[in-house]
């Protein structure tokens, strides 16, 4: 049973996913958008490395509470959220996991380096050279590359050891 009182998990015994939708990892990458600063938050299944989300915001903290909604209507509950790197979502991300019942790890930790650089690598390469002049197309691009992603392994079960 879950208490009460949510803690920042940051031993590595929290750091295990043995099943689809158990841990779900957050970054936060902010892109020059026809002259336009927007966020993009990328929401990845640690155990399967699939990107399940990949959000669009001028301000993402407002975004957070209904794309996450979104995902556990979609995917089912989870019980742990791994924040990749601080930028600045923490504290609306913390709101929507007491309300869930839901644990938060912070990292960085190898785990969660081993998890996002390729897909963050593969998300550069398809940003490379493309321009989005607005934030929908942005939108609609991101979503093209997110069902297109593939990883190189069903799962990250030896990263977790």
């Amino acid at each position: 049973m879950k208490s009460e009182t949510m803690k920042l998990k940051t031993s590595a015994t929290a750091l295990r996913a043995t099943r689809r939708n158990e841990v779900w990892m957050i970054d936060i990458a902010r892109l020059d958008v026809g002259s336009r600063l927007t966020s993009v938050m990328m929401v990845v299944d640690v155990h399967s490395r699939l990107p399940l989300s990949l959000t669009v915001s001028p301000a993402i903290a407002g975004a957070i509470a209904t794309t996450l909604d979104r995902l556990v209507r979609r995917s089912g509950p989870l019980e742990d959220i791994w924040i990749y790197r601080d930028s600045g979502l923490e504290l609306a991300l913390r709101r929507w996991a007491k309300f869930h019942w839901i644990g938060i790890t912070r990292g960085p930790m190898p785990q969660m380096k081993t998890l996002a650089e390729p897909i963050l690598s593969d998300l550069g390469a398809f940003l490379h050279d493309v321009r989005f002049p607005t934030r929908t197309q942005l939108g609609h691009g991101l979503e093209r590359w997110r069902q297109r992603y593939t990883a190189d392994t069903p799962s990250i079960s030896n990263a977790n050891k």
